[in-house]
């Protein structure tokens, strides 16, 4: 989980950018996450959720934080989260 307090819509391009950067430099080497979610923070801000299939995924990305910087994002406040449950929707399709 990645939190930035800027400006969600800016900081979301930076972000987006970044991947974009990522994807040509490694993206035939590595994966990207599985599935990323962005929102707008409750404290403000935005924040990004990474989830990954692997562990080996996950440790591929960790270039990004380097783009990230140089796409002018200050350093996000990270949190690491290890899945322990993952169920589907109750209203998802069975």
């Amino acid at each position: 989980i990645l939190r930035w307090s800027d400006d969600p819509e800016a900081a979301l391009e930076r972000y987006e950018q970044a991947l974009a950067t990522w994807r040509e430099r490694f993206g035939g080497r590595a994966r990207e996450p599985a599935r990323v979610i962005a929102g707008r923070s409750d404290r403000g801000g935005l924040v990004v959720v990474n989830l990954f299939a692997t562990e080996q995924d996950h440790h591929a990305f960790h270039g990004v934080r380097e783009l990230l910087s140089d796409a002018g994002h200050a350093s996000p406040e990270v949190e690491r989260v290890e899945v322990v449950a993952d169920w589907p929707r109750s209203d998802a399709p069975g």
